[in-house]
């Protein structure tokens, strides 16, 4: 049993309805194998494990068309869709090769993909908002029952979060926050500084990162190694204002 996902993610418990109304059929009972293949990407596949579906991704696919081009099939079929997914593939992979100020869209899924690994943290998605949304990823949290707080990227821009439960303490909250982080900032030598307006709702930034975050070698290419260890050093930030 196959679910094909492109852009979009298993969403309104699908993946268990369709495998409880195939387990229903007493032909198939005890010899189904639920497969998730997708040929896009998505921040977080435990859902895909907890339903009981084995993943078969992008790169599971290319690895078996690989081999089929090596062996010489020259399908029309086989050749458009092998050229289709390399593509897809290269996009997502062009954050490491692409100069900063150059990226393309998918240049941000591939270099959230490898935050995620390199941090052993974090989520990314694409947030929507009236202008036209941004690709953001989202990490070090620290919960409170008041007040959480956590960092987000915002594509080039990095700002420091908070989450209030209680509206009557918006002001308050986004206040003492924003004065704790540029505390902690100017101790580390970096600089932050007040977003354009503060916003007024559970989720609020309090404060942003002076400039891009992202660090690059004398090409304009992405310093992976640079730009982890800045991520790492306000990590440090938060901690500390927290304490």
């Amino acid at each position: 049993m196959i679910e094909d996902k492109t852009g979009t993610k298993n969403h309104s418990e699908q993946l268990n309805r369709y495998l409880s109304e195939i387990n229903k059929r007493k032909s198939f009972q005890g010899n189904i194998l639920p497969i998730y293949f997708k040929t896009g990407d998505q921040s977080d596949y435990s859902d895909i494990h907890k339903n009981g579906y084995i993943r078969f991704s992008r790169q599971d696919f290319l690895a078996t068309l690989n081999y089929g081009e090596k062996l010489g099939i020259e399908n029309s079929i086989f050749q458009d869709y092998y050229t289709f997914l390399q593509g897809i593939e290269n996009d997502v992979n062009s954050y490491n090769i692409l100069p900063v100020n150059n990226w393309i869209w998918k240049s941000w899924t591939g270099f959230f993909i490898e935050l995620q690994k390199k941090l052993e943290d974090g989520g990314w998605d694409y947030v929507p908002n009236p202008s036209r949304g941004f690709m953001g990823f989202w990490w070090h949290s620290n919960e409170g029952e008041e007040c959480s707080q956590y960092l987000q990227l915002e594509e080039s821009k990095l700002c420091f979060k908070i989450w209030v439960g209680d509206p009557k303490k918006y002001r308050s909250f986004r206040q003492k926050w924003h004065d704790k982080i540029v505390d902690e900032s100017n101790k580390h030598a970096l600089e932050v500084i007040k977003p354009p307006r503060f916003g007024s709702g559970k989720y609020m930034t309090v404060a942003i990162l002076k400039g891009d975050y992202r660090r690059k070698n004398n090409s304009g290419v992405l310093d992976l190694e640079q730009t982890i260890d800045l991520l790492k050093k306000v990590e440090c930030i938060l901690d500390e204002a927290v304490k």
